[in-house]
């Protein structure tokens, strides 16, 4: 993006969560921050405010850990992931490669700070997220309802499964 000033540094919220994220990535995370950094100063527009979005970047970055389920099915359940201690609505299967790459975070003076960054399309806050906002609960029920966040077998705890009744 020609014309475009991005003279800030990337600051990670909790370096911790995207250790989470990082087998999900095919190609290096530095390389995909150069790539977005240009595509984040565009969209900063002068301000210090949160920023959630994704981008389609051409070529395969990663591989999508969301899938959409059939919401009265048995293919899916709500289990704790892994380092984890809400309830997420999963399901198993394999991850696809995707070509799109989300960004969730903020603007500080000279940084962006990353709360996560992960290979696929933007999704809403997890329906028992402590931070969500009452006004983005029904937004959120009815997209996790729908989609389900794939996984693999010894990476969640305490599963509850539906008997599709």
């Amino acid at each position: 993006m020609r014309g475009i000033k991005a003279d800030f540094e990337w600051k990670w919220n909790d370096p911790v969560h995207l250790e989470a994220h990082r087998a999900e990535f095919l190609r290096p995370v530095e390389e995909i921050l150069s790539e977005i950094k240009p595509l984040a100063a565009a969209q900063r527009n002068g301000g210090n405010g949160q920023l959630h979005t994704e981008w389609e970047l051409g070529r395969v970055c990663g591989t999508s850990g969301l899938r959409e389920v059939d919401p009265l099915g048995s293919e899916s359940f709500w289990a704790c992931r892994k380092g984890r201690t809400i309830l997420s609505h999963l399901c198993l299967g394999e991850r696809i490669p995707t070509s799109w790459i989300c960004l969730w975070g903020w603007w500080e003076e000279s940084c962006f700070v990353i709360h996560t960054l992960y290979p696929g399309r933007k999704a809403p806050r997890e329906i028992h997220d402590a931070e969500i906002l009452p006004e983005e609960l029904p937004a959120s029920i009815e997209f996790w309802r729908r989609h389900a966040i794939i996984t693999e077998e010894g990476q969640f705890e305490n599963a509850i499964r539906s008997t599709g009744k």
